[in-house]
């Protein structure tokens, strides 16, 4: 006898050896899609919860190597702002040595998500009269090998100062360095020996506004590098000593009232060594993932 197997809520008879029959009961089509709904609904729940935790693994991995990195090259950090105090008109220098910063005008603290940024903070600067003002201190006062590095996001694009140490304006004093971008998308880490200004500058297009990159300028005593989302980008013979100076550090404009920065800032850096490309990448790669780089592109 052939039975075949139907979708009414009745016993059927489904022979599974021979000459015996297996008492079994079917399901109506009602019954079985919401058996697949439940069943996918579980699916769900442990797949989200799955993520939830590998997000949360991912996001304490990336605090835990900023953690790391800090500490492998605090040993030549003079400068260090995260800033992620979050209120206040002080932003703190982690390296050691005190550099702490003054908000100026319209510096405003941001949470993670103004910023765009998958963990912590970032600091919003409006154009027009933000900056931050760091006391002198001999420290800052680098000579023969430093590295400046900075997670920009710029609204608009125009020339606007990221960071400058020395005069108020371009003089006749050694010690001046500065990095910035211009409305063309160039970016520049130049510095001021007697009278000539000198220093790499990035290609047009380089900058982009309404996204998070990485830029990094470098200098061993004899070549001047500047480096964009990890890649160096341009790299100039340069020769000199910088003096010792009394005038502060300047983030945010160039001192003297114009080219103020409009956008996001974060995770500014100065180190009294000269990071290879290697640190510089480094840097780079494990930062992307708080600044959400691949998100951006």
């Amino acid at each position: 006898m052939k039975i075949l197997a139907s979708f009414h809520k009745s016993p059927l008879l489904i022979p599974y050896k021979k000459g015996r029959p297996q008492l079994v009961w079917g399901f109506t089509l009602v019954e079985l899609l919401v058996v697949i709904s439940i069943i996918s609904t579980l699916a769900s729940v442990v797949l989200t919860s799955v993520n939830s935790a590998r997000e949360k693994a991912r996001i304490g991995a990336g605090k835990q190597f900023y953690s790391s990195l800090d500490h492998a090259l605090g040993a030549s950090a003079v400068g260090s702002w995260s800033f992620e105090e979050g209120s206040g008109t002080t932003a703190r220098d982690a390296s050691g040595e005190g550099n702490n910063g003054t908000l100026n005008g319209g510096v405003t603290w941001q949470t993670a998500s103004q910023c765009g940024l998958e963990l912590r903070g970032c600091l919003e600067f409006n154009g027009s009269n933000a900056f931050i003002t760091v006391p002198d201190s001999s420290s800052l006062d680098v000579s023969n090998r430093f590295t400046v590095s900075v997670w920009i996001s710029p609204r608009t694009l125009s020339t606007q100062r990221i960071i400058k140490k020395n005069r108020t304006s371009w003089g006749s004093d050694n010690g001046t360095y500065t990095l910035f971008y211009r409305g063309d998308g160039t970016c520049g880490f130049e510095f001021q020996f007697s009278t000539v200004e000198i220093g790499p500058n990035c290609d047009p297009g380089t900058i982009r506004q309404g996204r998070w990159q990485h830029l990094a300028g470098t200098y061993d005593g004899t070549t001047a590098t500047i480096y964009h989302d990890g890649r160096r980008v341009k790299q100039m013979a340069v020769s000199g000593n910088f003096d010792v100076s009394s005038y502060p550090l300047i983030i945010g404009q160039r001192g003297d009232g114009i080219e103020f920065l409009d956008g996001y800032l974060d995770e500014v850096r100065i180190y009294s060594e000269a990071l290879t490309a290697y640190q510089i990448q480094q840097m780079y790669a494990e930062g992307a993932s708080k600044h959400r780089v691949a998100e951006n592109n």
